[in-house]
């Protein structure tokens, strides 16, 4: 999974201060006048074993005075495919209750499918500026996909003991009884290869696709 270039993030952020900018002299009037609000905005993205990579999201803000379960919200919104947002948080009550403000994001896939069993919650904090603006960055991490199994001959039917798998940048080596087991941050809904290599043979692969927070049971005969 390819993260996006440096290049390009650089140009979304960017883009991201000056929309803050832009939004934050706009709500600047109406924090004098009324109750303060002020303006938070920034980038989503998901982290796999292989980088990271912009991506939808709900994103929140929790009332720190909510003793609900869970929380109520100040502020919540939903960053696009490209993981941008950008939301107006009240800031109601003393200025010292919301001094330290948390922000909180949970995955939705392409689709805007449910995602948040798949990743971890997204957290980061910005400090309460009534009438000003803020931006934040909030990283997500993909739940390890499990995946095991038992390489054997094709042959003789018996396991095989030593042929290295390798699934992306992670590798196990099989035991006595041909079995090994790699644990990997994949991304969701994705094809990948199991690669078996095994001394004086030619390499092999099957591909399956990714289970983040289960398990993936690859076999293998090899000839």
């Amino acid at each position: 999974m390819r993260s996006g270039s440096k290049g390009s993030i650089y140009r979304r952020l960017a883009l991201i201060v000056l929309a803050i900018a832009v939004v934050g002299l706009i709500a600047v009037p109406f924090a004098l006048a009324a109750e303060p609000t002020m303006v938070v905005g920034g980038l989503v993205h998901g982290k796999c074993y292989s980088g990271t990579r912009t991506m939808a999201a709900i994103v929140a803000v929790p009332d720190p005075s909510s003793t609900a379960q869970p929380p109520d919200t100040l502020s919540t919104t939903q960053a696009t495919g490209d993981g941008f947002f950008l939301m107006i948080v009240p800031l109601p009550g003393s200025p010292a209750t919301y001094a330290n403000l948390t922000i909180t994001s949970t995955a939705l896939s392409p689709a805007l499918a449910d995602w948040s069993a798949l990743f971890s919650t997204g957290t980061s904090s910005f400090e309460n500026i009534p009438g000003g603006a803020e931006g934040v960055s909030l990283t997500m991490v993909v739940k390890n996909t499990t995946v095991s199994g038992v390489v054997k001959s094709a042959k003789t039917k018996k396991a095989i003991k030593g042929v290295k798998v390798t699934v992306g940048n992670k590798s196990a080596t099989t035991n006595a009884k041909g079995a090994y087991k790699i644990v990997i941050g994949l991304w969701p809904a994705t094809k990948y290869k199991a690669t078996f290599a095994w001394k004086g043979h030619k390499k092999a692969t099957t591909t399956f696709t990714s289970l983040p927070g289960g398990s993936r049971v690859v076999n293998k005969s090899l000839k």
